[in-house]
């Protein structure tokens, strides 16, 4: 297993998700506009592998960026902030 402690996410502000957005393997998928808009805000090039950070404004999440049927998801890995 991968100790996730040591590596550090791509970005400091939170990616904005919709976690109802999600497939049916539990990956949160980066395809809503404000998805879209906030990675571009960012200047984040998203890549597989990578650590992101992600929030809908309530739960903040620490996850994993994975290529699925031609599309970029986020499988959460721990929350890392609640009640924002």
């Amino acid at each position: 297993m991968i100790n996730f402690k040591n590596i550090k996410p791509v970005n400091t502000t939170p990616i904005d998700v919709d976690y109802n957005n999600m497939d049916e393997e539990g990956g949160v998928k980066l395809t809503t506009e404000s998805s879209v808009e906030s990675i571009k805000k960012l200047g984040i090039n998203l890549k597989e592998g990578q650590l992101v950070l992600i929030s809908d404004s309530e739960l903040e999440y620490l996850g994993v960026v994975i290529l699925r049927r031609d599309c970029l998801v986020v499988v959460p890995i721990e929350v890392t902030r609640k009640d924002l």
